[in-house]
């Protein structure tokens, strides 16, 4: 996917996006390679160690929706 997409997922602009990428990219969490047609765009896979991350904060996020939910009521 090209960092373009994601910041347009996310509401971020470049620079601010740019210092999240490598902070996660140093933490492992998906590596990223310029494409090869077009050398402005970066794409970016998530690792396994991202996919796990992602599942652990999915899940997280979850009990912590269920339970403001739970409180809210």
């Amino acid at each position: 996917m090209p960092t373009s997409s994601i910041g347009d997922k996310l509401q971020e602009v470049g620079g601010t996006l740019t210092g999240a990428i490598d902070r996660m990219e140093e933490r492992g969490l998906f590596r990223r390679k310029r494409d090869t047609r077009d050398r402005r765009i970066w794409r970016i896979w998530l690792t396994d160690s991202g996919i796990q991350q992602s599942g652990k904060d999915n899940a997280q996020s979850k009990s912590d929706w269920r339970r403001s939910k739970s409180s809210n009521v």
